[in-house]
């Protein structure tokens, strides 16, 4: 689900497939925001979408028999020839172009979870609970992993800093993660205008709630308003019965 928020464009894009193998079954999630410092940021959000889910159409065939790390190395190099095409985008019209990115891929029990930005993926099953897929990559959480002290003054200003974009300056370097699910699990895939206003207990209601998932994605989204959020919204769910 989608909402442009008070934004006058929505700079977000999402993507979804399925295949089914016999026995064998993947999914791809894609969420990508562009860059709200750089124009055209919604062109970019959708040309990575789409070459992504371009990339799973070719693939999908031969994701059962391929080891996850070869697929890691895969979807790297078409992130990296999407990044050059922007680039050269930008070169030739003198526009900016850039996205960020939370992409999971799911093959059977393998998870496979590549990040730029500060997009987010979690994981919630009974026996774990909810789980961050994987680190933020912004000024906020860099200086968090060097041991840097934040100021409190700063907090919201570098959160809302990523250090890492497709299509803008310096090659992006994805953040990676690869799972074996349990037998049983829900994943919610989404932008940082989604989860900035809410705490872990809503997110752990989404995954609870009794709603359909279209309703309780409306919900969450409709309380993400109220809380103030301005920014574009999207939201990715995928969430097995657990009542």
């Amino acid at each position: 689900k989608q909402h442009k928020g008070t934004r006058a464009t929505q700079q977000d894009t999402a993507g979804y497939k399925a295949y089914q193998d016999g026995a064998n079954v993947a999914h791809i999630f894609i969420v990508a925001d562009g860059v709200g410092s750089v124009d055209r940021g919604a062109n970019s959000s959708a040309f990575v979408v789409q070459s992504l889910l371009l990339w799973f159409e070719k693939k999908k065939d031969k994701l059962f028999i391929t080891e996850a790390k070869e697929i890691v190395k895969e979807l790297k190099e078409e992130i990296n020839g999407v990044d050059d095409l922007l680039k050269k985008r930008s070169s030739e019209d003198g526009l900016s172009y850039g996205t960020a990115l939370t992409l999971v891929l799911v093959v059977n029990s393998k998870c496979i979870v590549l990040q730029v930005g500060d997009g987010r993926a979690y994981m919630y099953s009974q026996a774990s609970g909810l789980t961050q897929l994987e680190k933020d990559q912004t000024k906020y959480q860099l200086m968090l992993d060097s041991g840097i002290p934040v100021p409190k003054e700063k907090e919201k200003e570098y959160k809302a800093t990523i250090t890492q974009c497709i299509g803008n300056k310096m090659q992006p370097k994805p953040k990676e993660t690869i799972r074996v699910l349990p037998a049983e699990y829900s994943l919610l895939i989404c932008t940082d205008g989604f989860y900035q206003k809410i705490n872990k207990e809503d997110i752990n209601n989404i995954f609870r709630s009794k709603l359909s998932d279209e309703e309780i994605l409306l919900k969450t989204i409709d309380h993400i308003l109220e809380e103030g959020e301005s920014d574009n919204i999207t939201a990715l769910l995928h969430r097995k019965e657990f009542f």
